[in-house]
């Protein structure tokens, strides 16, 4: 698993099946680490015994890791609620959170009472939460590694492409959006080129209903207050989401004969999801992330998975209904028996 995860990493790291190979690796080496020693302290001999073994220490393994993950989530989700204003969006790693140690001391009760009926409506349960919660957990895994990688990376480009956010009173970047900027700026200076052959600095934000200018008009100005000449900077002022900043910015970049790799510069959290975007567009290069609040980080991850699955709707949504069959059929089962 991990050498062919690997090899797919170094084709084009722009995948999140890299980050749930990279899952499936680390649980399968932790589940055979710890059944190795107990089998060693126990002196197991027979094949039984050692199975059992091995699947006990697949589900420990796999409780623990779900139980740190729903804990962690519960706490960021109080303190993203403690800096930020109420809102459903801001509560969305608490409300995870809590769900999934929910679910876990429901499961465990029942398997300490022998509630045979209501731990295998558990069971089918975590079939599609399951799915759900390894996408999560692959996709921050990848995603987390594709940003601390390409900002190491640094291969020339021939334009960087700054994404867009709603901007302050409707006229100014907002620090969020000036970090980007920043980024791409710094991006571009930290890799010194003749001036005529310097990356186009692509600004790409079109005007919100509430916006005195566009987005990319605002990051202009603010790129020429840092002292990009105006004439390096081309503006994408149409794009209304992420995918038509990057196709828009493609078609602009056509314009202006730029051939070669293309940085796209955004927040970090989400540089992975803009990366995916840009592989469906078939445009070259890599995504790099402007450093963000550590709190703020986890819950708007989780906002960037749940686009994820949205942008491939109709294939998790084929996969969840399979993964639901069994849960419906037991589900019928249940009403028959009670009718």
């Amino acid at each position: 698993v991990a050498v062919v995860t690997l090899w797919d990493a170094v084709r084009d790291p722009r995948k999140v099946r890299i980050g749930v190979g990279i899952v499936i690796a680390v649980a399968l080496t932790l589940t055979q680490l710890f059944g190795q020693t107990v089998t060693a302290l126990e002196n197991m001999d027979d094949t039984a015994q050692r199975a059992s073994v091995f699947i006990l220490a697949a589900a420990l393994v796999t409780l623990l890791g779900i139980v740190a993950f729903g804990a962690m989530l519960v706490f960021n989700g109080l303190e993203v609620l403690r800096r930020e204003r109420h809102s459903l969006a801001n509560a969305l790693s608490l409300i995870i959170g809590v769900l999934i140690l929910v679910y876990v001391v429901i499961t465990v009760v029942t398997v300490f009472s022998s509630n045979v009926q209501t731990f295998l409506l558990m069971v089918l349960v975590g079939f599609p939460t399951g799915y759900l919660g390894l996408g999560l957990v692959a996709y921050v895994v990848w995603a987390s590694a594709y940003t601390a990688w390409m900002r190491r990376r640094g291969i020339p480009v021939a334009a960087v492409i700054v994404l867009g956010a709603g901007l302050s009173g409707g006229r100014t970047v907002t620090p969020l959006l000036a970090a980007r900027v920043d980024a791409a700026i710094d991006w571009i200076r930290a890799r010194p080129a003749p001036e005529d052959t310097a990356p186009w600095l692509v600004c790409s934000g079109g005007q919100g209903p509430d916006e005195q200018v566009s987005e990319a008009q605002a990051m202009a100005e603010y790129a020429e207050s840092r002292g990009v000449p105006r004439e390096r900077i081309p503006l994408e002022d149409h794009s209304r989401n992420t995918r038509e900043n990057i196709r828009f910015s493609q078609r602009l970049l056509a314009t202006h004969d730029c051939a070669g790799p293309v940085a796209v510069a955004t927040s970090s959290y989400h540089a992975f999801r803009a990366a995916l975007l840009m592989r469906a567009a078939r445009m070259p290069g890599y995504a790099i992330g402007a450093r963000t609040a550590r709190y703020y980080w986890p819950s708007a991850m989780i906002r960037e998975y749940l686009a994820v699955l949205r942008d491939h709707r109709i294939l998790n949504a084929v996969l969840l209904a399979v993964l639901c069959v069994p849960l419906a059929l037991w589900a019928l089962i249940a009403l028959n028996i009670l009718g």
